[in-house]
């Protein structure tokens, strides 16, 4: 059974997002220890490094590479849970029979009978026979969601309207939605004490719903590593 998802190293391209380990632990809302020994064990490489004026290289992941690492790890925060190595070879075999992450996604069903986990085509009978445990679907709303945007694994559904991951929008970065302010920045002000309207005035183009959840989905981070570490 495959302990590894085997993503081909890349040349560093900004359209295809950068993510230092440490940003890729924060958004795939993993613990930075969790990362760390995955990434002893190979079970989801570092992919692209960049290397900066000086010549010094710093290892990350690509926006395929993040999308693996939190698909894992919502697989992983499943109950009744299932073993890593399990999950990995599900997400591996995934990857391997219905390409990398996107609209062709639609066509996977992960199922579970609480005891093994399975891919399967759409059609799974919900129904079980007598004495039978009935399977389960997980993750059916956001594959359907691949169809339509890249970033749906990543982005809880109440921040959808709000936020927006691109990879060849800057390196990847979550941004408000249908702009190019970084979340990060949003974050930053509200953490030097700044209110809603005072962002609004720095970025007058910005609504104040906008940036209220754009803050919301970063503390929404926040959040959930203080809990997983």
């Amino acid at each position: 059974m495959r302990n590894t998802i085997e993503i081909e190293p890349v040349t560093f391209d900004p359209a295809q997002g950068f993510y230092p380990p440490l940003l890729a632990a924060r958004l795939a809302q993993l613990p930075r220890q969790t990362l760390a020994l995955w990434n002893k064990k190979g079970i989801v490489p570092p992919a692209v490094s960049w290397t900066n004026e000086q010549g010094n290289e710093t290892p990350g992941y690509n926006f395929e590479g993040l999308v693996y690492l939190r698909l894992i790890r919502m697989l992983r925060d499943m109950k009744p849970p299932f073993p890593l190595r399990k999950v990995v070879s599900t997400v591996e075999f995934l990857r391997k029979n219905f390409g990398p992450p996107g609209p062709k996604w639609v066509e996977a069903r992960i199922v579970s009978n609480g005891q093994d986990l399975w891919i399967m085509r759409p059609v799974v009978a919900s129904a079980s026979q007598a004495g039978q445990m009935p399977f389960k679907e997980w993750l059916g709303r956001e594959f359907q969601l691949l169809s339509q945007r890249e970033d749906a694994l990543l982005i809880p559904h109440r921040f959808l309207r709000w936020v927006e991951i691109k990879p060849a929008l800057r390196n990847g970065m979550p941004v408000v939605k249908g702009t190019g302010i970084e979340t990060a920045l949003v974050h930053a002000a509200f953490n030097q004490g700044l209110t809603a309207r005072d962002v609004k005035s720095r970025y007058p183009f910005l609504s104040v719903p906008k940036i209220e959840h754009s803050e919301g989905f970063e503390r929404y981070l926040d959040d959930h590593l203080a809990l997983a570490a």
